[in-house]
């Protein structure tokens, strides 16, 4: 767990969610502006680093983001893993609540994320200029 991402996680980042560099450039600069306590977790397997994580804690309240794991090494328990490592990091910082968000069509996200204890809250839609 780092306070903060480093080049490596972003790296890791861009290639299991397959950002672009100019995605990757504007993600790095989003997440260097979260100013509440936050958590960048890594997950290594064999010695490589094979997903990451972020936890950002405000007022007692969790938010579980970027989860990925790079496609050879998911199915693996890499996920789990991650999202145990967050919410623990939360709940010793006295997080009284957690939530996520996942896209509509990640189902082995929401299988997860299912198994884990959470639930559908609601939808919504991303738009953009046409």
């Amino acid at each position: 767990m780092e306070p903060a991402p480093t080049a490596t996680w972003l790296a890791t980042l861009a290639h299991a969610a397959g950002l672009t560099e100019r995605a990757r450039r504007g993600h790095a600069d989003i997440l260097s502006r979260i100013e509440t306590p936050c958590a960048f977790a890594t997950r290594y397997a064999d010695g490589r680093l094979v997903g990451v994580g972020l936890a950002v804690l405000q007022q007692g309240h969790l938010g579980l983001f970027e989860l990925a794991v790079a496609a050879p090494n998911r199915h693996q328990g890499h996920a789990q893993a991650l999202m145990h490592a967050l919410c623990n990091w939360g709940y010793v910082r006295n997080a009284q609540h957690a939530y996520l968000q996942v896209l509509a069509d990640n189902l082995a996200a929401m299988r997860l994320y299912d198994q884990l204890g959470f639930a559908k809250a609601y939808r919504y839609d991303y738009w953009r200029r046409g």
